[in-house]
């Protein structure tokens, strides 16, 4: 979807997009106001034509065919996004916006609105090396090991015009050797609950706040809210898009609002023997302490919960 812009639009002339290939008109007509009018096109995947069509409601008098405009896609991503790597671009209706680097096949990630209108949309990638080891808020590398969590080298940041009002689903693209090199990080250090086995044991943690940036050792202490997520899918690349690079992998996510995006692995979500899918696990820094929430997708026979708190992850009360 694109905005066509018309700069020196006539006060009371009424505009008209239209597709050329069906002669069908694309959105309503918007009137002239003597300045800048904008008009939506389709969701394309291919080469369009658009021609525009003028009508005065008050002389009847119309001009069909005044502009014709060829409106292509950009190109089907091929690889993955470098450092800093943004791109800013109309996201609304049902289907799958791919955010590439401008005048490239690199791709950033890709939104699914799921029929809202979010306006314009900025995705930017950030790559911190293969992979890196977070400390949890509070605790001590040195003498608190098992708290440093193991993510993925590429981190994301989105900038929406407006907030979605209902979940939105998002694809995070990476490549195998990042994957493996959080695999080796994750199953190497001593917190033995972001260990990854698969694809499909990625998580992602997504922070908002103040320091939505390429850092999350600035998130600590904000006010912020940080949010941890259950895939909804992963795997090849190439599955969605035949040119993509055969290293490249991707995993879905669903959330309901855009910010910080990480992804890390959490098995204690993967394997957990108990009688529940935990859909959600929130917890954030509040001023008496930590506030958590948390929801399910199932229960079976579970009657209650028990909330535990550790500094060393042995002891508990």
């Amino acid at each position: 979807m694109l905005v066509l812009k018309i700069n020196n639009s006539q006060n009371g002339v009424n505009y008209q997009l239209v597709d050329s290939a069906t002669s069908s008109a694309v959105g309503g007509t918007v009137s002239g106001n003597g300045g800048e009018i904008s008009m939506l096109t389709q969701n394309i995947n291919s080469a369009t034509t658009y021609t525009l069509n003028a009508s005065d409601p008050v002389t009847g008098c119309y001009n069909n065919d005044m502009a014709s405009i060829v409106v292509s896609p950009s190109p089907l991503p091929t690889e993955l996004a470098n450092n800093a790597d943004s791109r800013t671009c109309l996201v609304a209706g049902n289907n799958w916006v791919v955010f590439t680097a401008p005048g490239t096949n690199r791709a950033i990630a890709s939104i699914h609105p799921n029929n809202q209108y979010l306006g314009w949309v900025t995705f930017s990638e950030f790559i911190n090396g293969n992979t890196q080891n977070v400390q949890a808020y509070g605790t001590d590398p040195v003498n608190q090991p098992q708290f440093a969590t193991a993510v993925l080298g590429r981190n994301w940041v989105v900038d929406p015009e407006f907030q979605p009002s209902s979940d939105v689903q998002v694809r995070l693209y990476f490549d195998n050797a990042d994957f493996n090199a959080t695999q080796i990080s994750a199953n190497n250090n001593a917190n033995p609950n972001d260990d990854l086995s698969s694809l499909s044991s990625l998580v992602m943690t997504k922070y908002t706040g103040p320091n939505e940036d390429n850092s999350f050792a600035n998130n600590c202490f904000t006010g912020g809210l940080t949010t941890l997520h259950l895939q909804s899918g992963s795997g090849n690349a190439q599955a969605i898009y035949t040119s993509f690079n055969a290293q490249g992998r991707f995993a879905n996510f669903q959330i309901p609002t855009f910010s910080e995006l990480w992804l890390h692995g959490n098995n204690e979500i993967e394997d957990s023997p108990l009688p529940i899918v935990l859909s959600e696990f929130k917890a954030n820094c509040g001023k008496d302490g930590v506030d958590i929430t948390w929801s399910t997708s199932s229960e079976v026979d579970n009657k209650y919960f028990v909330i535990k708190y550790s500094d060393n992850a042995y002891d508990w009360s």
